[in-house]
Order: C-alpha cells, then sequence, then structure tokens
C-alpha cells in the first residue's frame, strides 16, 4: 500500500515541481551548460589539428639569456605529439592537477589544445627532451599560448595572430620563478 501512495505522488503536480527544481538547480551549478555553446559540437571553429600544426611544427632556433649569465644560442624541433603515444606528463608532474571552478556564462571561453613533443639543444647540455601543449583561445586561430616542459624548467611564448612571437620566457618548473627569457624564430623564416 505504501508503494501505491509513493507512485501516486510522483504522478502528481508534485513531480513537475521536483523535476524543475532539479533543472534549476543543475543550472545554477552548473551555468556554462547552456553559456558555451548550442550543442557543443565543433561548429564554428574556423582551424583544425592541420593549422595548428602548422604554427609549431619545425625547427627552430634563437637565443636564451639566464639572469647573470651570457646569452646561449640554441635550436628547437618540435612535433606533434603521436595519438598512440600520448604524453606521460612525467615532464608536466609538477604542475598536474584537477580542480573545478564554476563561473558565470560569460565568462566561458573556447580553447584547443595541440599536444607537442620537442628537443632542445643548447651549447650548455646534451639534448633535452620537451613536452608540452599549444592552447588556441577562441574559434579562430588567432591568440594563444605555447608552453613547453622540460629539464625542470617551463618554456612559454604567446601566440599572436596566429604565428608565435618572437619571444617568451624560461620559468623553474617548481617554483615558478622567472629565470630568463628567449628569442625565437623559425630556421626556414632565418634562411630567408
Amino acid at each position: 500500500m505504501l508503494y501505491a501512495g509513493v507512485a501516486m505522488t510522483l504522478n502528481s503536480p508534485l513531480r513537475h515541481v521536483v523535476a524543475a527544481g532539479a533543472l534549476a538547480g543543475f543550472l545554477m551549478l552548473n551555468p556554462m551548460a547552456l553559456g558555451c555553446g548550442e550543442d557543443g559540437s565543433e561548429s564554428g571553429y574556423q582551424f583544425g589539428a592541420e593549422e595548428m600544426s602548422a604554427v609549431v611544427v619545425g625547427s627552430w632556433e634563437g637565443r636564451v639569456r639566464y639572469e647573470g649569465r651570457e646569452p646561449v644560442s640554441f635550436e628547437l624541433a618540435m612535433e606533434p605529439a603521436s595519438a598512440t603515444g600520448a604524453s606521460s606528463g612525467s615532464l608536466r608532474q609538477a604542475l598536474c592537477g584537477e580542480r573545478t571552478l564554476v563561473a558565470a556564462a560569460q565568462a566561458c571561453l573556447a580553447t584547443s589544445e595541440l599536444d607537442v613533443v620537442a628537443v632542445l639543444r643548447d651549447g650548455e647540455h646534451e639534448a633535452v627532451e620537451m613536452e608540452g601543449t599549444l592552447v588556441a583561445y577562441g574559434a579562430e586561430l588567432s591568440m594563444g599560448e605555447l608552453t613547453l616542459y622540460g629539464a625542470g624548467r617551463l618554456w612559454r611564448v604567446q601566440m599572436e595572430e596566429g604565428a608565435l612571437a618572437p619571444a617568451g620566457e624560461v620559468r623553474d618548473q617548481q617554483s615558478g620563478e622567472a629565470l630568463g627569457s628567449f628569442d625565437l624564430a623559425r630556421r626556414d623564416d632565418v634562411a630567408r
């Protein structure tokens, strides 16, 4: 008999009130559910993995200036990380973590990420393996940031107008302390 009473209660207008309350609670706890696009699909993006790869893949060179030391020339070779051998995170381990922050719907920003692997050669060290991510902000491939991790250092350079900026910064991977800066140019561009 108790079962019949519960069934009658759920078929009553109270059921609609409970459903509306659950929906309202969901939207209050996750305002981005409706603020970040119509259906969550990739419609509206004007680039893909190939265009992102073209921004970073290839041979680069530059000079890194660590605080209080003479500049050191370097060469950097980057390529996309393989899908099957996804990065282990071992080089990025100090910065790993998971958290979720609830933000207002107007704070929603579309991002695209391309994982890369790289080899850095300079006059002071053996070849240093690096891994990182190119992050593009928005539906157009215009603004973003490349971050590389390796040998306890974090290398960061902005992407402006769909190309890497000609200079970036080097920080300690553990503490985040600024260690220096670097110039960066694609080797093909230097020869021209």
